[in-house]
């Protein structure tokens, strides 16, 4: 573990991957015509044990197709969608496993999105034949893959939302709002400013109707290439209760309530009076901050077959009232769309660092080699290491958790240009239900359910993911 931590991390993927989605085509480019019409599909299977102890992993063997379609239906009025069908398991023996349909997705899902690109008097169907040095974006529908500023608090988040971006010569701004966040009855606003090349930003996030309340998240961010191919970036925010919410529960008919409900509510109850008397701190200080710093580095070597390579690193801390704002919410739901097809992305998400109380602090590697050493022949090598330490003090004791993991993936495919690529995979990741519970009151219980804090584990064994993925446009 030391000898990883000495390695260069890595934040960002490289261009293109055995795992990807529709997402990229649900915006249409600047540079798309009047429609389009395109199709990918992936199919896989995944060895089924191989040291697991008997267990599936979660993608044991699934499908999915997008097909994507955009028409421009006025000069930048355009509307687009993806239809996708996806089954997490073809194998009936996963589909009984009892944490399975704790957490089952749709198996045939739309995401339709407004989008109009232009100038204001474009906005009103004036053409304008001046230079576009200020040009506004309006989005409305499913935003896919939102990340709110450098991703500290939202990364590749996709929701339903509304989003209106502003770009000139003299700076950048965008409003987002969110139908629902982390947790699924809440609102969450987005309001960032940006410097030219957005080298420096302001932000400031509110979430509203959340379980406890709402708050409001100001801070600030720099981004800067030092030399090419070489950038820093950092992101500090402090998060402010505005509006405390005290939590109740409607009463119980205890003659006439089952068993199994009658605990269910008791269960609550008790949550909810642990909630009620949990403080938060109304001055910005070291409790309501989070922050996080870091750099990416990457280069091509044509020389050395056809090499691109990206490393970085990142650090992150979460303050205890920030963490526990979304720590003591997860019982009601901890929302987030899980994508199958990229799922090694959730490795580094936001919503790893609050899966216990307390404060944390993390951090994480990724290194990524592209290899092109023959003809139709390509190789890929990733790895990624997150490491979490979570300190909770409570009543004169000191709680500390230490988690992470170290996952790993090797990839050799055959790729005929953009239409067609088959392969293998070998890796460690064990893609698993997201099912920690901070609640239980059973010591036993409990240690169980920490076992599996992360929505990606990584596995003893080897797992081979057998594949063949298809891309076709008209």
């Amino acid at each position: 573990m030391i000898k990883k931590c000495l390695l260069i991390f890595c934040l960002l993927a490289l261009n293109g991957s055995i795992f990807s989605s529709g997402w990229s085509r649900l915006v249409p480019d600047k540079d798309d015509n009047d429609y389009y019409l395109e199709s990918e599909g992936f199919l896989t299977y995944t060895n089924s044990t191989n040291g697991l102890s008997g267990d599936l992993p979660y993608r044991h063997s699934y499908l999915w197709l997008d097909i994507n379609g955009a028409v421009e239906f006025a000069e930048n009025y355009w509307i687009s969608a993806m239809l996708r069908f996806q089954n997490y398991s073809l194998s009936y023996t996963l589909s009984e496993n009892k944490y399975f349909h704790y957490n089952e997705p749709r198996k045939i899902m739309f995401f339709p999105l407004f989008l109009f690109r232009g100038t204001f008097s474009e906005l009103f169907l004036i053409n304008s034949d001046s230079k576009k040095t200020h040009e506004i974006e309006i989005k409305a529908g499913t935003l896919p893959e939102f990340t709110f500023s450098k991703g500290l608090l939202y990364s590749q988040f996709t929701a339903n939302a509304t989003q209106f971006s502003y770009n000139s010569d003299y700076l950048f701004m965008q409003y987002t709002q969110l139908g629902s966040g982390y947790y699924s009855g809440d609102d969450v606003i987005g309001l960032e400013l940006y410097s030219p090349g957005k080298y420096f930003g302001l932000e400031c996030l509110f979430e509203i109707n959340t379980l406890l309340g709402s708050r409001a998240v100001p801070g600030v961010n720099f981004e800067l290439e030092i030399f090419k191919g070489f950038l820093i970036f950092s992101e500090a925010v402090s998060g402010l209760i505005i509006n405390r919410t005290q939590l109740e529960l409607e009463p119980v008919d205890y003659l006439n309530t089952s068993k199994d409900l009658l605990e269910w509510e008791i269960n609550n109850w008790y949550i909810f009076n642990h909630l009620n008397q949990k403080k938060f701190s109304k001055n910005i200080n070291k409790n309501n901050l989070a922050y996080s710093a870091g750099f990416q580095y990457g280069f091509k070597s044509p020389s050395l077959f056809n090499l691109n390579a990206v490393f970085a690193n990142e650090f992150r801390f979460y303050g205890k009232d920030h963490s526990l704002f979304y720590t003591y919410q997860q019982w009601a739901g901890f929302d987030f769309y899980k994508d199958i097809t990229s799922d090694e992305k959730f490795n580094n998400q936001p919503h790893n660092y609050h899966v216990f109380a307390g404060e944390k602090m993390g951090i994480y590697l990724r290194q990524q080699f592209d290899l092109n050493p023959y003809s139709n022949l390509f190789l890929r090598l990733k790895n990624e290491f997150l490491i979490i330490q979570s300190v909770e003090k409570s009543s004169g004791y000191k709680k500390t958790i230490t988690y992470g993991n170290d996952i790993f993936s090797l990839a050799l495919f055959i790729k005929y240009n953009k239409n067609l690529e088959y392969g293998i995979q070998a890796s460690n990741i064990f893609f698993k239900v997201y099912r920690y519970n901070p609640y239980y009151s059973e010591e036993s219980e409990q240690s169980k359910a920490l076992q599996d804090p992360l929505y990606l584990k990584a596995t003893n064994g080897v797992l081979f993911d057998f594949y063949m993925h298809y891309f076709f446009d008209i």
